[in-house]
């Protein structure tokens, strides 16, 4: 969240489960109006090799602050990986420039990991850095249906409203496409 108008910036990280509204495990907000400019960078990267598909992105996101505070740059960056078992799962569109779930392939077993880092540690700002570690295993049984179930163990490095600072989540759901 970013209002130029009113010189704030707030940033709220969550695991990379969803499982409770307003459960944040890294939170910095410069409501008290030190907020001059914010630019946001990033840079990101896919491939796709047959069945393998390969994703990274990096987020700069540096804050110039008033009242003499030092400026500072928070970053956050992920890498991720998935194969599909029993067919091509993906394919690069050169009409639409994104990666595309391939059509018509069914019954496939996609495996996938994930590992994600975000810093809210500079200058004299100390709100955490967070890890997320996660697998995954996700059904595709038809074109428009499909099943996921994601482990994720979550690294903090400060005390968090949660009453675990490193949780373990599991967490299952179905997709349906219509």
């Amino acid at each position: 969240y970013s209002d130029p108008n009113q010189e704030q910036l707030v940033y709220k990280v969550k695991p990379e489960a969803n499982i409770e509204d307003g459960l944040y495990a890294l939170t910095w907000d410069s409501s008290t109006g030190n907020v001059n400019k914010h630019e946001q960078s990033a840079i990101e990267l896919a491939a796709i090799a047959g069945n393998t598909a390969i994703q990274a992105e990096y987020i700069a996101n540096d804050v110039q602050r008033n009242l003499n505070k030092a400026n500072v740059n928070f970053q956050t960056y992920y890498t991720q990986i998935s194969h599909a078992l029993g067919g091509k799962l993906y394919h690069y569109s050169k009409k639409k420039g994104v990666i595309c779930r391939s059509p018509k392939n069914n019954d496939i077993i996609e495996l996938a990991a994930r590992y994600s880092v975000i810093n809210l540690n500079e200058a004299d700002i100390l709100k955490g850095k967070m890890h997320n570690y996660t697998i995954g295993l996700n059904w595709y049984p038809y074109e428009n249906l499909k099943f996921m179930a994601n482990y994720v163990n979550v690294q903090t490095d400060r005390n968090t409203i949660a009453a675990d600072n490193s949780p373990e989540i599991f967490a299952a759901r179905a997709q349906f496409k219509f």
